[in-house]
């Protein structure tokens, strides 16, 4: 089954507020950068949504044949940071870089794991002040003595170009700081010059530590020159985040900044705003405890990047359920290759049309800005297609189509858990026959409670204990 060239990937911009060919700087290569986590706590589902989202766009990119390089920053030295970090008595590196470790154990319990870089932003604080020179030396960014260095956006005339609002229309957003001495409300710290208590470092215009903004512009610079294809996060940064690194990349370069910027849609609890005031903050780890990660993975990739989304526990049953459908029909799939005979019989042609025209129909859904909930549906017909087969075709060669088709969507859904070792162990084996048969004892002698006790304290365990008209069946269970 060939897979499509990656000619008309389409993706939708931001900056453009169209859908628009994806068209790489250089030749086949995509330099990407989302912002990470300022950590200075355990994350959130936000954080999850975001990164699970983008996660499974550089997957696909990578699949279409893209040669994509992800770098995802760490904010490891913040306003929030230090304050958490000066409420607990920690040192501020150790406790964001603590928690920056958490974020990573995070991401790889949900499969997130496309970077193929992290950065500290504490790592680029040198390039961070030549930067904040070369603005002071434009005139696009002056000194307020006993303050720090803030940017003209006056001296940049497309300040709101990414958010398409005026300059006068924009309110200030949540790190936005209000201050009298600036030429204008939406000035934003490029340098913020040392306090008793918070960590500084020197520089020609004032000892001091970086701002949130010059961060990532800074990182992005030094990885990938002055223009990079993507740059992505949550709808949340655009203003005032991603607004303040355009102005000031743009200001410091003179050229574009970003081609293509990606943004993914808010994330709900039940219909309310995440908050911790309102008693529905979720941190990663909180969800974990109740819900299989590949759970997790499969709910967030069931819905369009750019959507709101949701969280809630009738979606999380609903994506469990379709877990199970999924696993349960790779796991007969596996079997019946592991039985089928050689290629020599004959194939089945339109189960291998089929197949063909289910993946086609998946890449072109992906190919539209990364439609993923209409190609998981088209997953999900082929799932169908596939157990109505395996109820009598066993012809190796459409199997070996079938699970190609499964195992390349899997590449960027990446929702089939990973399979436990020691599936197949003998002493396993036999121990649950002995297990089985005694329950089945235990239910001829009618003494249901124990029987049904042994099921539950199996599925404790993470083994599924079936009844069917031919006897108990188990096996172990992926999440």
């Amino acid at each position: 089954m060939e897979v499509m060239k990656h000619m008309s990937v389409k993706v939708y911009n931001t900056l453009t507020r169209r859908k628009e060919e994806l068209r790489p700087i250089s030749e086949n290569r995509l330099n990407v950068y989302v912002c990470g986590p300022t950590t200075y706590d355990y994350s959130h589902l936000g954080h999850a949504r975001t990164n699970i989202s983008f996660d499974m766009i550089m997957k696909y990119l990578r699949f279409r044949g893209f040669d994509v390089f992800f770098l995802m920053n760490i904010t490891d030295i913040d306003d929030k940071i230090i304050n958490r970090a000066n409420e607990t008595g920690q040192n501020w590196k150790e406790l964001a870089h603590g928690f920056a470790d958490k974020f990573k154990e995070d991401m790889s319990a949900l499969h997130v794991n496309s970077m193929n870089k992290f950065q500290n932003a504490s790592d680029s604080i040198e390039s961070m002040i030549k930067n904040i020179q070369i603005l002071l030396d434009k005139g696009v960014a002056y000194m307020i003595e006993g303050d720090g260095v803030y940017f003209d956006i006056s001296e940049f005339p497309e300040y709101g170009k990414l958010s398409h609002q005026k300059l006068e229309d924009l309110r200030a957003g949540s790190r936005v700081d209000v201050n009298e001495k600036k030429k204008n409300p939406y000035d934003f710290a490029l340098w913020k010059f040392k306090k008793p208590g918070e960590p500084s470092w020197p520089a020609p215009f004032g000892e001091g530590r970086p701002g949130w903004h010059i961060e990532c512009s800074t990182m992005c610079n030094d990885q990938f020159g002055p223009t990079l294809d993507i740059h992505g996060g949550g709808r949340d940064l655009i203003f005032p985040h991603h607004e303040c690194e355009i102005a000031q990349s743009e200001s410091i370069t003179g050229k574009k900044f970003v081609n293509y910027w990606l943004h993914t849609g808010f994330l709900n609890i039940s219909g309310e705003k995440m908050s911790k005031s309102l008693g529905n903050f979720k941190t990663i780890r909180d969800i974990l405890k109740t819900w299989a990660p590949e759970v997790v993975r499969l709910f967030a990739v069931s819905n369009h990047y750019r959507s709101p989304v949701d969280f809630n526990p009738e979606s999380l049953e609903s994506a469990k359920s379709s877990l199970e459908r999924i696993t349960n029909a790779y796991d007969a799939l596996l079997e019946a290759l592991e039985n089928a005979g050689d290629d020599s019989s004959q194939a089945d042609e339109s189960m291998l049309n089929s197949i063909k025209e289910r993946m086609e129909k998946i890449i072109s859904a992906m190919d539209d800005d990364f439609n993923s909930p209409l190609a998981i549906s088209e997953f999900y017909g082929f799932i169908k297609d596939l157990n109505k087969y395996l109820e009598s075709g066993k012809n190796r060669k459409v199997l070996k189509e079938a699970k190609k088709l499964f195992d390349d969507a899997n590449s960027f859904f990446d929702v089939l858990p990973e399979r436990k070792d020691g599936q197949s162990d003998k002493t396993l084996e036999s121990v649950m026959e002995i297990l089985v048969d005694v329950r089945e004892k235990l239910r001829a002698k009618k003494d249901f409670e124990l029987a049904d006790l042994i099921r539950s304290r199996l599925g404790e365990a993470g083994i599924a204990l079936e009844d069917g008209k031919d006897g108990a069946k188990w096996k172990i269970r992926k999440y």
